[in-house]
């Protein structure tokens, strides 16, 4: 199967049931800028849930952590890089902005938002 080059796999750590994301704030950062990205741009995107314990035997060493992106021959799995590399393929929607103050209030929002959630307990 041929993909176009504005398609972009994205694997990220499965959640408890292996089929949805976890709470991993850096995977969440990644899918929310591709989400962003593809909603509103060209690129289109497949979110694939990974168990790194029990990982699907296609993918045995092909990725040592998560968040992860598979780009035409281009494989990332480090979050700053894979930004990076998303931004400057596809510009439009930007998702950068140049504000002291939104930055200051953003910062480490993610991990933030982590600590918050895993306080709750699931049933």
């Amino acid at each position: 199967m041929t993909m176009s080059t504005s398609h972009v796999e994205l694997f990220v750590k499965a959640g408890r049931d292996n089929k949805t994301l976890s709470g991993c704030p850096q995977c969440q950062q990644v899918f929310l800028a591709l989400s962003v990205k593809s909603e509103y741009g060209p690129l289109t995107l497949s979110v694939t849930p990974v168990n790194l314990a029990r990982p699907p035997t296609e993918m045995k060493g092909a990725f040592s952590r998560l968040p992860a992106i598979r780009h035409n021959d281009e494989t990332l799995m480090d979050v700053e890089e894979i930004l990076q590399y998303i931004d400057n393929l596809f510009p439009q929607p930007t998702l950068t902005y140049d504000c002291d103050a939104a930055t200051e209030a953003c910062q480490d929002v993610f991990s933030r938002y982590f600590v918050f959630m895993s306080a709750f307990k699931y049933a």
